[in-house]
This record gives structure tokens, sequence and C-alpha cells, in this order.
């Protein structure tokens, strides 16, 4: 990240700061909402549109990090989840306790997998930049 100008080097601050902030934040909420924002901040960095952003970051992301069909898939699925979480929290919403040791495991992977995931694409943002993303969904 050294190598890269000024101008690149700030598209990449939120993201990573929101990356990392999902990792030390004490209320699981707050670690939701930081990764959805890590995530929208580098598939969204530029783009002037406003409208589905969800399913805008799911197509981005599926085809950003590319794989099989099936890979892509999944990847579309996880956003989408990722998302949603984050919209509804963003909107005021909290969510539930977990009810269980169990439910309170599965969010916590979930939550690991989110991060795993956005961190991904950060990566892969680094190595071969952030694409102009109006154009990206445009290209075939």
């Amino acid at each position: 990240m050294l190598a890269k100008s000024e101008d690149e080097r700030e598209a990449f601050r939120t993201p990573l700061d929101r990356l990392s902030l999902s990792g030390r934040r004490g209320r699981t909420v707050d670690r939701h909402l930081d990764v959805g924002i890590a995530l929208e901040a580098v598939l969204a960095f530029g783009d002037q549109t406003k409208t589905d952003i969800g399913y805008r970051l799911r197509v981005r992301a599926a085809r950003f990090l590319g794989g099989t069909l099936d890979e892509r898939r999944g990847i579309a699925e996880r956003v989408k989840k990722l998302y949603q979480r984050r919209s509804t929290i963003g909107h005021g919403e909290d969510l539930a306790k977990a009810k269980s040791l169990e439910e309170a495991e599965r969010r916590w992977q979930e939550l690991t997998r989110d991060r795993v995931l956005v961190a991904r694409v950060i990566m892969r943002a680094l190595e071969k930049g952030i694409p102009d993303w109006e154009t990206f969904d445009l290209e075939g």
C-alpha cells in the first residue's frame, strides 16, 4: 500500500479502519455494522448511484472475487446476508440477543466469515486497484 498514491491510499482508509474496528468492538451489532460499512466503502467507492446498493454490492463482490459460478453464488449470498444485517442495524433495529450458546456461536462464526470476505475484497482491490464501479457493472 505504500507505493500507492495519496488518493489511492485515501480510498482504502475507511474500509481498512472499519474492518479493523469490527475486530475490536465490544458489541456484536457494532462489529456487524463496521463489516458492512467496510464492504460498502470499497465496493461503492466513487459510485454516484445510490439505488439498489445491496444488489450491486452482491454482484460486484461475486464478480470481483471471481471463481466458479457456484463460488460466485456463495459470495453473493454471503454479501446479501451481510448487507441485510448492516441495513437492519443501521436503520435502528438491534439484533435480538442470542437465545442459546449455539446461536451465539453461529453468529460469531457468521461475523468471522463476513470479516474474511471483506478482507479478501480489500486485498484484491489493493492488488488490482479499485475499479471504476459504474464501468465494471456494465462490462461483460
